[in-house]
């Protein structure tokens, strides 16, 4: 937690292992932005702490709009990093039990407005088998080195050329993930409550209906809200939960998310759509 909270030990502990992270400079006072690289600029000016969702953050064209940016933010520690020309964004949700067992869940591609994320979609549409086995490959390594147990996001930049930067950690069930609650039969949050109460993740999380494991998997319905290829013995149960309407406005607070699972018939992939207010649809997902 004392890496994931600060910026600086968070983008220095991922360098270490020698997973690439934005070109950036630590900066703590003034003269770190005298300092700080011209190769930096156009770059983001973050706070190093309790900056999320786009906030504690400044785009900044030159040293000048850097240190107006670091006083308006009350000369806080900050990362100054490099802006990058950026394809898209996705996101590795990783279970990892006290006993090492890890479980890697659909790389999701993700977009942003005003610095919110919006919409996930999993599988990525974009992300090549490459991108996907080298950014599970850096999640994972990501959450060994830091002996972590419990549900990880990590947050990743795609460049041209199909270069992968990590962006960020998420040390939580991740909003990229809720998509798991209607897709998958073990959630992020099942698979979470599993590892802190000793009982260990489940390895096959049923991804989206996979023909591999037939029978194991929630197929939404979106015409009867009814599961396809569900174990019997969960079916009744599942039939009397209720729907997961998750949207989020501006008056719910981050540490309370509620993420409204969105609609994309035909579509051989999960889309999960942030949106404040209105109603919306319960997930489809075509096998």
């Amino acid at each position: 937690m004392a890496i994931a909270q600060d910026r600086i030990a968070e983008k220095g502990y991922i360098a270490s292992i020698g997973v690439p992270v934005a070109p950036y400079a630590e900066i703590r006072s003034e003269a770190d932005i005298a300092a700080a690289s011209a190769s930096l600029y156009p770059g983001i000016l973050k706070a190093a702490r309790l900056g999320y969702d786009g906030k504690g953050q400044a785009r900044v064209e030159s040293a000048e709009q850097a240190r107006a940016a670091f006083a308006s933010f009350g000369n806080v520690p900050c990362v100054l990093e490099a802006r990058l020309p950026l394809e898209f964004e996705i996101s590795v949700v990783v279970a990892r039990g006290f006993d090492g067992e890890v479980v890697t869940y659909p790389v999701s591609e993700n977009v942003h407005r005003d610095g919110i994320l919006a919409i996930s979609t999993a599988p990525s549409p974009r992300a090549s088998e490459d991108i996907v086995r080298r950014a599970r490959a850096a999640a994972l390594q990501v959450a060994a080195g830091l002996e972590y147990c419990g549900v990880l996001c990590v947050e990743f930049f795609v460049l041209p050329g199909e270069r992968l930067i990590v962006n960020e950690i998420a040390p939580r069930p991740h909003n990229s993930g809720h998509y798991s609650i209607d897709a998958c039969v073990t959630s992020q949050f099942e698979q979470q409550a599993r590892v802190l109460a000793g009982a260990g993740v489940v390895r096959s999380v049923g991804r989206l209906g996979h023909a591999q494991h037939p029978g194991r998997h929630l197929v939404p319905d979106g015409r009867t809200g009814r599961r396809a290829g569900l174990e019997p013995r969960l079916a009744g149960a599942y039939r009397q939960a209720p729907p997961v309407w998750q949207g989020r406005s501006a008056a719910w607070p981050q540490d309370g998310p509620r993420d409204l699972p969105g609609h994309r018939p035909g579509a051989g992939r999960a889309q999960c759509r942030a949106g404040g207010g209105g109603a919306g649809h319960r997930l489809s997902v075509a096998a």
